[in-house]
C-alpha cells in the first residue's frame, strides 16, 4: 500500500512507532541544514519497523572531495560557510547565482556523512549490493554520456582504485559508500536484542 502525504514538518510524522516497512529519502539530506538533520533522521528511524529499510538515494557525500551538487568546486564543502560562500560566489561556474547568508545550506552545499549517520542510528546495518557498490557506480560512470575525455578517465580510474579498497574498508567497518560522490544506500533496522 502506498500513501503520499504532504506534511508541514518531518519532525512529527503522522505514523506510530515502527509502523512502516520502508522509508525513502530521495535527494533530501543535502537540503536540510546540518544542525537539523538528526531530528529528521530520528523521526524516519522512529517510524521504521524492525527489519525495515531506510533508503538514502541520491544525496551527495560529504566525504567526496568535490562538491558536485552546488558549486562543482573542490574542497569548498569542507570549509566553514563564511569562507566557502565568497569562494563559491566568485569561482563557481555551475551557477551564475550568488548565494547570500545560509542559503548555500538549503541549496545542498553540505552532503551527508554516511559514517556519522550509521553511527547515529542504533541497531543499523548497511545493505551491500551484490558485486559491491563501487561496481554499481563504475558502470554508471562508464555509461554516462555526459562524461567526456579526461574527466571520464579520471572518474573511471578513481572507481577502479576504490573497487580494490572496498572489501578492506568494510572489514574495518568503513563503508566505501561514504567515499563515493553520491550516497545511494539501504540501511536495515535490525531488531533490538532485548
Amino acid at each position: 500500500l502506498e500513501t503520499f502525504l504532504d506534511v508541514e514538518s518531518t519532525r512529527n510524522l503522522p505514523f506510530e512507532n515502527g509502523e512502516l516497512d520502508g522509508v525513502v529519502t530521495f535527494g533530501v539530506f543535502e537540503h536540510i541544514p546540518p544542525r537539523e538533520r538528526m531530528d529528521y533522521v530520528n523521526e524516519c528511524w522512529r517510524v521504521l519497523a524492525p527489519g525495515g529499510i531506510l533508503y538514502v538515494v541520491s544525496s551527495p557525500s560529504r566525504l567526496w572531495p568535490v562538491d558536485g551538487h552546488t558549486s562543482a568546486l573542490p574542497l569548498v564543502h569542507w570549509l566553514p560557510l563564511w569562507l566557502a560562500r565568497p569562494i563559491i560566489n566568485r569561482f563557481s561556474r555551475k551557477s551564475d547565482r550568488k548565494y547570500p547568508g545560509d542559503e548555500l545550506l538549503v541549496h545542498g552545499l553540505v552532503g551527508i556523512n554516511l559514517i556519522s549517520l550509521l553511527r547515529h542510528l542504533p541497531n543499523s546495518e548497511l545493505c551491500v549490493r551484490e558485486g559491491g557498490n563501487t561496481q554499481f557506480y563504475s558502470r554508471r560512470v562508464q555509461h554516462d554520456a555526459g562524461q567526456r575525455g579526461i574527466r571520464r578517465v579520471v572518474r573511471t580510474v578513481c572507481f577502479g582504485v576504490m573497487g580494490v579498497v572496498e572489501k578492506p574498508l568494510r572489514r574495518l567497518g568503513l563503508p566505501i559508500d561514504a567515499f563515493l560522490p553520491m550516497v545511494d544506500v539501504a540501511i536495515r533496522k535490525k531488531p533490538s536484542s532485548n
